[in-house]
């Protein structure tokens, strides 16, 4: 079974395939991918969303984090990974101190190249 899922996020559109033998992993799939939040539900915006990830290593591994992140209000919906399997995604959240967040190992990698 194939699943096409077209998502617009801000001025990106996206096209996401799942594929698989059981229908219900393939559905389950696509309904995961379905909820990217695709407004932020802080400032309303729904034309200043993008998709972004950065990569974090530390002395316990390499991590990928992927977001969703408002260029308006500086909030992120980030999206977490079940133990068993699948995915979720967090509530819009936005950081209002003046820490540095940005550890020596991290580093952004941009999903879309904007040319």
């Amino acid at each position: 079974m194939i699943i096409k899922l077209k998502k617009k996020l801000g001025v990106d559109e996206f096209e996401f395939i799942m594929e698989g033998k059981e229908p219900f992993d393939v559905l389950q799939e696509a309904a995961q991918m379905a909820q990217i939040p695709d407004f932020c539900p802080l400032c309303n915006s729904d034309d200043t969303l993008e998709l972004q990830m950065n990569k974090s290593k530390s002395e316990k591994g390499e991590f990928t984090f992927i977001y969703v992140y408002c260029k308006h209000c500086n909030a992120k919906a980030q999206i977490g990974q079940y133990k068993s399997g699948g995915v979720f995604w967090k509530p819009f959240a936005k950081f209002e101190g003046k820490v540095n967040t940005k550890r020596s190992g991290d580093y952004d990698v941009p999903i879309v190249d904007q040319d």
